[in-house]
């Protein structure tokens, strides 16, 4: 069962996307901020790191997705955003150097479905087993 770390500051975000992917059959922890999510990194060893871009916290989604990377180097993370430019931005980068440097494989742009969320991570998990058997 794949571990996922949610990370959001907003606690109905946070719990409404743990719940459909503890619904789906996933290994669920949750963090509030950059700093929990980081330890968790550490000490659940999470496969994926869905992570709000723009947190009002110590550290940005990127930030914890390099960190979560440097913990365990086959994590992967999705970053979520409201900020459409940065999803944009974040589409421009060659995926080469996005997923060497953050461990990133998608992105979210909220308001998202749940059906898109599902399809992000499904392709995620899909990616993160391919890699390692290759």
């Amino acid at each position: 069962m794949p571990k996922i770390v949610i990370l959001d500051d907003v606690d109905q975000i946070r719990d409404a996307l743990a719940m459909r992917l503890q619904v789906e059959g996933h290994d669920v922890e949750t963090a509030s901020n950059g700093a929990e999510a980081i330890d968790l990194a550490y000490l659940y060893k999470p496969d994926l790191l869905i992570a709000d871009w723009n947190l009002e916290s110590d550290y940005n989604g990127l930030e914890v997705a390099e960190a979560f990377l440097a913990a365990n180097e086959d994590a992967k993370s999705i970053i979520m955003s409201g900020h459409q430019d940065f999803i944009d931005a974040f589409t421009q980068v060659p995926s080469a150097y996005v997923g060497e440097k953050y461990g990133l494989v998608g992105s979210l742009s909220k308001p998202f479905s749940l059906q898109q969320l599902m399809r992000t991570v499904r392709e995620a998990l899909t990616d993160a087993s391919q890699q390692s058997c290759s």
